[in-house]
């Protein structure tokens, strides 16, 4: 149970964080899963290059179909896992896509015009797919539901993103290293220690992406909704 009177800092967000993984790793290993796999298969196609560019293309985006399709579902079961869902609230996946490709789209503008836009518009957002799968909101009304959740709490969220970066990709970066390469390209053969660990990274990294954006839910949007309470 989280404690409403409690102060909501980068510590009480990791500490959620840890608590969502440990209760979820389960379910959330099929999430990581599919992105292991999912990044294998599009290093496989871009390397082999079996239907030219289009094929390249079409790889991908069934890789992002797949990928949101996997975080649509579990990120749904983990919400109501975690009691931050009604399970007689449907969830509402369409809108968990057009929220993702809102989401997308105007962080990546953001960082194209300015670092600094991108960021904001990434801690403004970054709880509305969770508000299309826990409430059934609308697009539109995810967008500012998550924006109004956030405010005076960006701080806190900005700095677990960064800790939480700094320990999933600096031992990348080492064990990448320890390889012998830099694991960035993706015509890089499949099926070499590079880049094998890269998908066991995108395996970890997915389950902890999502495990932090459902504790990041918790701690910001469950203490003010009392959704604990409710649907405990």
């Amino acid at each position: 149970m989280i404690d409403d009177h409690e102060e909501i800092s980068t510590g009480v967000i990791l500490a959620e964080f840890v608590a969502v993984f440990r209760r979820n790793w389960p379910v959330l290993l099929i999430a990581g899963a599919a992105a292991g796999l999912m990044q294998f298969v599009e290093r496989f196609e871009n390397r082999q290059k079996l239907y030219g560019t289009l094929g390249v293309a079409a790889t991908i985006l069934v890789v992002y179909a797949v990928s949101l399709t996997t975080q649509a579902l579990v990120g749904r079961a983990v919400l109501v896992r975690e009691q931050l869902a009604d399970p007689g609230t449907p969830a509402r996946y369409g809108a968990f896509l057009g929220a993702s490709i809102v989401y997308v789209l105007g962080i990546g503008f953001g960082f194209v015009l300015l670092i600094v836009p991108g960021v904001l518009l990434m801690l403004r957002w970054i709880l509305a797919t969770n508000f299309t799968l826990a409430r059934g909101l609308a697009v539109g009304d995810a967008l500012r539901a998550s924006r109004d959740a956030t405010a005076g709490r960006r701080g806190a969220i900005f700095g677990a993103i960064v800790v939480l970066a700094l320990c999933i990709y600096l031992p990348l970066y080492v064990l990448i290293r320890m390889a012998g390469g830099v694991g960035l390209d993706l015509s890089a053969d499949p099926l070499s220690v590079v880049s094998i660990t890269r998908v066991v990274w995108a395996i970890f990294a997915g389950m902890a992406g999502m495990a932090f954006n459902v504790g990041a839910f918790s701690v910001v949007v469950g203490r003010a909704g009392h959704l604990r309470e409710v649907f405990a």
